[in-house]
């Protein structure tokens, strides 16, 4: 397998929703997710209010 076609790995991230009023707020979740290419190099969708979170850190 060369460099080119190996898969990405993931990495397991903590991700909050701060969106005030949001079923979701202040809930912390941990997901696998994979880099992005470009800037941001990680971006996630709130599932409860489906605005985009910027409070995305790896886990402990």
């Amino acid at each position: 397998m060369t460099a080119e076609s190996e898969a990405p790995t993931s990495t397991r991230m903590v991700i909050t929703c701060h969106t005030a009023g949001c079923p979701s707020e202040g809930i912390q979740y941990v997901a696998a997710m994979y880099p992005n290419a470009e800037a941001p190099v990680w971006s996630a969708m709130c599932a409860g209010c489906e605005q985009l979170v910027n409070d995305i850190v790896p886990a402990a």
